[in-house]
This record gives structure tokens, C-alpha cells and sequence, in this order.
């Protein structure tokens, strides 16, 4: 490999590594994601279209999958939603 070709390859670790902490929303755009496990209560989870939930209840947790209750900040629905640990979210900021 010359120094041209390592340069390309350190270049695209570099843009994967910037891309994986990100999420694409639709109606949004490109925002920065958390993993689900880092998700905690009382977090405010944005979804696409702008809509947001906070997390009430982290309901059960296994080692890679986790079960969360959200209630719509717009709605006041609450509902389940199971996701794997590593799963990127959107988390409002604090």
C-alpha cells in the first residue's frame, strides 16, 4: 500500500467514525445519537417529524435488548418500544 492509498484509507476511518454518532431523521435532518443504553428516565427522545417522547420507565433489560416506556410530549400517549442496546437514538439535549 503507498502513502496515497493509507491516506484514503485513514480518511474513510476517520468519516465512518464521525458518521456512526450520527442519525439521519426524516423531516429533521442529520443529528447526533446515544446509544439506547445510555438512555436514561426522564430523557426526551426526538423521533422523525419533530416529535418527541420522554422516557418514564426503563420496563425491563436484558443484555442486549432493553424495553423503555415513552410518553408523546405532544399527545400524552404512553407506549412501549424494545430496542437493542446499540441502537443509536436522538436524545434532546439537557
Amino acid at each position: 500500500m503507498n502513502k496515497y492509498q493509507a491516506k484514503a484509507v485513514e480518511i474513510m476511518k476517520a468519516e465512518s467514525i464521525k458518521r456512526a454518532a450520527t442519525l439521519r431523521l426524516i423531516g429533521v435532518g442529520v443529528v447526533p445519537g446515544i446509544k439506547a443504553s445510555e438512555l436514561n428516565v426522564g430523557d426526551v427522545v426526538l423521533h422523525s417529524f419533530g416529535e418527541r417522547s420522554k422516557v418514564s420507565e426503563i420496563v425491563s433489560s436484558t443484555e442486549k435488548m432493553m424495553t423503555i416506556k415513552l410518553e408523546s410530549l405532544k399527545t400524552g400517549e404512553m407506549m412501549d418500544r424494545t430496542l437493542n442496546k446499540n441502537k443509536l437514538v436522538a436524545r434532546v439535549s439537557k
